[in-house]
């Protein structure tokens, strides 16, 4: 079995629309080794925000990347919030779908009519089985 980990990331991340915006937050990585994954989301400091963690595949060209998808529930509040994905359509060895690169990030959006923002992090973890 093998894993894939990313490390920590960390950012200052801003909403003034209550509509998501796609925020990535790795870079682009081989999704042969992606079948199965866990993510840390954790805020701090944050004011009037919702962040839902969120994964992006490419079959064959990075720069031509399908859509977002998102995962879990919404976080509002300061805190640590572990996501267990589980299996993603698409990816990883024996999937019928030939994504070829994943990336992994957050979607964010005011939690209300005005401005909101948090010190976000994102730690991923992923394996292939």
């Amino acid at each position: 079995m093998a894993t894939l980990v990313f490390p920590k990331v960390t950012r200052t991340l801003q909403a003034n629309l209550t509509a998501a915006q796609w925020v990535p937050m790795t870079d682009w990585a081989p999704a042969i080794s992606v079948n199965s994954l866990q993510w840390l989301l954790q805020l701090e400091d944050s004011t009037n925000i919702s962040v839902v963690g969120a994964y992006q595949v490419a079959t064959l060209r990075k720069r031509d990347p399908g859509a977002v998808t998102t995962s879990g529930t919404a976080v509002t509040t300061d805190g640590k919030t572990i996501v267990n994905v589980g299996s993603i359509a698409g990816t990883g060895t024996g999937q019928t779908d030939d994504d070829m690169w994943i990336r992994f990030g957050v979607e964010v959006a005011a939690a209300s009519a005005n401005y909101g923002q948090a010190e976000v992090s994102l730690s991923v973890s992923c394996t292939d089985q």
